[in-house]
């Protein structure tokens, strides 16, 4: 794919995450910090994101997902465990003209990654390789937090 990077307005906007576990609860903390208003569909979710809930920082279905759930979302997120559901989902927001995430798969049928983020107040560098080498841009984010000074 060739990626075209930019930076979206989340403050207070609906986002969908469908799955649970950690890649989901990575995604949700990443949408926290932009401000967005998250929501999680999954049957079981990991403690953090009960709290969360909990907390009323996301709002969680504890279900499975169901055709037509990423109708009235700005963003949504396909992080499930399960290779045809989140294709599924990816398919179906992409036809409702939303952006969306695919996690697995090298996120063939999304229309979006997640750069790797490194925020100091009004600062934000992104950095991606479009989802090429994630181990190198982990690497890459922290030797430039330390060289910075960022953590």
């Amino acid at each position: 794919m060739a990626y075209f990077p930019l930076m979206l307005e989340l403050k207070g906007k609906p986002c969908l995450i469908v799955g649970g576990g950690e890649v989901a609860c990575r995604k949700v903390y990443k949408l926290l910090e932009a401000q967005a208003c998250p929501y999680v569909i999954a049957p079981q979710v990991k403690e953090e994101l009960k709290n969360l809930a909990l907390q009323g920082k996301i709002i969680w279905y504890p279900r499975r997902f169901f055709p037509g759930d990423t109708a009235g979302f700005y963003l949504i997120v396909a992080a499930t465990s399960n290779l045809e559901l989140n294709a599924f989902i990816a398919r179906e927001a992409k036809r409702g003209g939303k952006w969306v995430n695919q996690v697995t798969e090298g996120g063939k049928e999304g229309n979006f990654i997640f750069p790797a983020i490194i925020r100091k107040g009004d600062l934000i560098i992104s950095i991606s390789s479009g989802g090429a080498s994630p181990a190198y841009v982990k690497r890459l984010k922290e030797k430039l937090e330390n060289f910075l000074d960022l953590k």
